[in-house]
């Protein structure tokens, strides 16, 4: 997804008539008809070219997954095998292709998906990851605070102080 995040803001997402993202593993179908949406890439890929976004509320939405305008897009969206990704140890890697109304082609090449081993989320990354999850839920000023909290854990005098930022406000 990240691939088909970063082309599309070099194109018109309207003119992408057909995405193509090649993957190692010979378990492909298992993320591409998958029946929960946050494993359904077809789907993801779908949200974005509609959303030119994708956070985990979206990822997440059975609801949405059966609308008629995502369904539409999901088929033009495939997904295949490409053997010659393969390694060892496993690697999270995807060619995403584009195919334009007037026949061009776009791709790109993501070796490790950010949070893989070879490619760690920075401090930046996991603050950001853990907002779009938390300020849903907590409020954007409790998600800060417990964020700062934990980020300083090792000077946190009384642990009880934790307790109070992880429940949803009244």
């Amino acid at each position: 997804m990240e691939g088909l995040l970063t082309l599309i803001k070099t194109v018109d997402r309207d003119d992408i008539v057909k995405v193509n993202i090649k993957m190692p593993g010979e378990r492909v179908s298992s993320f591409s008809d998958n029946e929960m949406p946050a494993l359904n890439l077809r789907y993801l890929a779908a949200v974005i070219l509609e959303d030119r976004e994708l956070t985990f509320e979206m990822a997440a939405s059975r609801e949405r997954m059966k609308t008629d305008s995502i369904r539409q897009k999901m088929e033009t969206v495939t997904l295949t095998h490409d053997p010659a990704q393969e390694r060892q140890p496993r690697v999270e890697s995807s060619l995403v292709e584009v195919t334009l109304q007037n026949g061009e082609t776009k791709q790109i090449f993501i070796e490790h998906v950010l949070g893989f081993p070879d490619r760690p989320m920075s401090r930046e990354d996991v603050h950001r990851k853990a907002m779009e999850l938390l300020v849903p839920v907590l409020g954007i000023e409790q998600s800060e605070n417990l964020a700062d909290m934990v980020w300083d854990l090792e000077k946190v005098d009384d642990i009880r102080r934790l307790i109070p930022l992880l429940a949803p406000p009244k």
